[in-house]
Order: C-alpha cells, then sequence, then structure tokens
C-alpha cells in the first residue's frame, strides 16, 4: 500500500500520534493513522497522491500487528540454552573434581562430556542466531 504525501504537502505540519513533524518526515505508522483519520475527515485525504481504502488500512494495520510478535521459538530455544549451560557446567565441573591419579580413560570421559555439552550449547546458539527476531 502507497502511503505517499504529495509534494504540495510535504512540509504541512498537522499535530496527531503525539508529534507536530511535517508530513513528509512522518513514519508509516504515522501515515497510516492519517489515512485511517482521512476516512472520517474526507479533507485529510487531499495529503495523499492515491487515498488506501478501508480495507487497505485495516490490512495494513493487522500485518503491523502481525510484524511486531516476537518470535515464540526464540524463548524455547534460550531456555534450550539455559539447560544446556547447566549441563555444561556440571561436566566442567565433574572433570576439574577428578582427584589427581585418575585413570585416563576417566579422564578422557569427562572431557568427552564436556566437549559434547558444549557443542549443544554452541548448536542451540547457532540455531538462536538464525531465528527472526518476529514472525
Amino acid at each position: 500500500m502507497d502511503l505517499s504525501i504529495k509534494p504540495e504537502y510535504q512540509d504541512t505540519v498537522i499535530g496527531f500520534a503525539n508529534s507536530g513533524k511535517p508530513l513528509g518526515k512522518r513514519s508509516e505508522a504515522d501515515l497510516l493513522k492519517l489515512a485511517e483519520m482521512a476516512l472520517k475527515n474526507k479533507g485529510f485525504q487531499k495529503f495523499f497522491v492515491a487515498m488506501p481504502t478501508a480495507a487497505d488500512i485495516q490490512a495494513a494495520k493487522a500485518a503491523g500487528v502481525v510484524k511486531a510478535l516476537p518470535n515464540p521459538q526464540i524463548a524455547v530455544v534460550q531456555g534450550q540454552i539455559a539447560a544446556a549451560e547447566a549441563k555444561l557446567n556440571s561436566a566442567n565441573n565433574a572433570l576439574t573434581s577428578l582427584p589427581a591419579g585418575t585413570e585416563q580413560t576417566l579422564i578422557d570421559e569427562a572431557i568427552a562430556e564436556v566437549a559434547a555439552a558444549q557443542k549443544v550449547v554452541d548448536d542451540l546458539t547457532t540455531e538462536l542466531n538464525a531465528l527472526p527476531a518476529q514472525v
């Protein structure tokens, strides 16, 4: 949807949406509010290159709400990372707590457990970084 303001109205100041910026410097969200106001006050329609329909405005508002929703998968992966980090800390503590003279096979098993736990944390962190912030 095009919310362009006509060139002759770019510097026009109308106070709405807690701002007194000229129309040409308004955000898309502000212009969407102005378009919604223009549905009721026909005098505002003159500011737009093409006045959007009520259906266009509703669709844009709905799309804006959907875009603003945080990705719920982020919290899930963050929880998985916290659990994996706890397991990693536990494995590190077990490794560093091994007494002197511990058999090499037990040391190797503890090192492998730390490495596996670190890999889980790294993989989950990669997954988290790949997730879009919003859905």
